[in-house]
This record gives C-alpha cells, structure tokens and sequence, in this order.
C-alpha cells in the first residue's frame, strides 16, 4: 500500500502485542511512514506516536487502580521512515521539478513556433501546400519536443550528481516515460499557437494553461491530499499531476510499470487526444 501510494503510513502491531500486555511487559508498535512529502510525513509520525503515547498513558492508569501491568510506558513506537529517510526537503522538491520545468519552457516555445509564421505570413505558404495538417504539426513538435528532451537529461544529471538526490528506479524507464511527457507539453504549446493570434497572447496563455497549473496542481509544493475535494478533482485536468506521480516514485521508491501503469496511460490518452485536437484546429487556408 505504501508502494502504489494507497496509505501514508502503516501501524505494524506484533502478534504478541496482547500477550505481552497481559504480561506486564513491555512491547513495541512499528510505524512505517512514506517520507515522500517530509512535512505531512513528519506530522503524521507525530499524530500516530501521540495516539499511542495516550494508549500507554491509559494503561499505565489501570496499574494504578490495581491492575499486574508496568508502569513505564508499556507500548513503545519505533518509527521507520521509508523513500526519504532523513525527511530531506531537496530529495522530493528536485524529481518535482522535471514536471514544472518541463511544463515551463516547452509550450512557451512551441507557442510562438506557428503564431510568429503567422504574424510574418509565411504560414500561407503552408496553407497553399499539399501539406496535411498533422504532418506540420508532427514536424512542429519533434524538434521542439528534441529540445525539451535534452533539457530533461540535464535536470536528471544535475538532481543526482549536483544534489546527490538518490535515485532507486531505473533510468531507462524514466526516459521513455519522460519522452511521452516532453510530446505532451510541446502539444499544449502548439494547441496554444493554434488559436492565438499575437506571440504576447500566446505567451500569456501558455502561462495560464501550463506554466502556472503546475506549479499549483501537480503536487509539486504540497501534497493533492491536504487540497479540497474539487480542487483534488480539478488537478486531473493537468499532466503534470501524472508525470509529477511517476518522477518522484521512480526516484524514491524505485517503482516499476506495474505501479506507474495507470498514470502513463492517462499521459499517453492526454497526448494523442491533444495532437489529434491540434491537428484538426489547423487549418489549410488563406487567413
């Protein structure tokens, strides 16, 4: 449950623990805690070892009125924190950052790719052209998507040999899965050019529909729990949650694609429905 991200902490009981009260002696409760978030992993280690200490307190009060059980806290908590042990801040923020990075530069890019054709009118020379929509489309994006390609190598050698962020999961996947992210985030710059006319317009835009969700609605700063309920439903609307997810559970918790299949299927349908949407915006004719 830690592992695909069900539960933020688990409560280990030992199957003695009854016994050993009984007893009168002393017995320990282990606490597993996901270390992801170090703020909400540090509060709830505290809520859960408060929980207990009331426990051990209400025991202790049936020794005093007579009952054979020890006086000095009976039940002990051995926290272990797992994925961010030592709760380092840097170790979450910096596999965060290829969402918001990668949701920052390369819309913005691609945005002013058709929109600066179409202010020079070079663009009409694609509309007389047998060209198909999605072809120019296509071409628009693999250069665009090369460069935000290279700039997520770069974040990735800087977080693990700069940072020293470790890195459990393999890189192989998280290549892969980041090239599927990089398509989509240049598609949004191109959707973006599609239907703006002014490069400031399609700056501007790029901002509001990219640049801004994912800082706010990926998880990046805090965690989607601690949001309300429809701002939770809300984030959906923005890759960056998905990619967000899966960069930072390869990073820290080594996951595989048995783990992350679901938020790469979601990436995936984002990006053809995107492209597909893109394409049809185009149009072939003398503006």
């Amino acid at each position: 449950v830690l592992d695909r991200g069900q539960s933020t902490i688990v409560v280990v009981i030992p199957p003695d623990f009854s016994k050993q009260i009984l007893a009168g002696r002393k017995t320990n409760i282990q606490l597993l805690i996901d270390g992801t978030f170090s703020s909400k992993a540090l509060i709830i280690s505290n809520y859960a070892t408060a929980v207990v200490n009331e426990y051990s307190k209400q025991l202790m009060e049936l020794n005093l009125a007579g009952r054979e059980l020890v006086l000095d806290t009976p039940v002990k908590v051995v926290p272990r924190v797992w994925y961010n042990p030592p709760m380092s801040s840097v170790n979450y923020i910096v596999p965060g950052l290829f969402a918001v990075l990668l949701m920052a530069f390369p819309p913005i890019l691609t945005a002013l790719s058709i929109v600066r054709e179409k202010e020079r009118g070079t663009i009409e020379q694609i509309y007389v052209s047998p060209i198909r929509p999605f072809v120019f489309i296509l071409g628009k994006i693999i250069p665009y998507g090369a460069i935000a390609f290279g700039e997520m190598l770069l974040i990735l050698a800087t977080g693990t040999l700069w940072f020293g962020i470790p890195f459990e999961g393999s890189v192989f996947l998280l290549i892969a899965i980041s090239l599927i992210y990089v398509l989509c985030t240049v598609s949004i710059g191109l959707f973006v050019s599609t239907i703006t006319k002014t490069q400031l317009a399609a700056v501007l835009l790029s901002l509001i529909i990219a640049l801004m969700p994912s800082f706010l609605f990926s998880g990046f700063l805090f965690p989607i729990t601690s949001m309300p309920y429809m701002l939770q439903l809300y984030t959906y609307v923005f890759p960056a949650r998905y990619f967000n997810d899966i960069s930072r559970d390869i990073f820290l918790k080594g996951a595989g694609i048995e783990y992350l299949w679901s938020n790469i299927l979601l990436l995936i349908i984002y990006t053809i429905v995107l492209f597909y949407i893109t394409s049809l915006r185009f149009k072939k004719k003398i503006a």
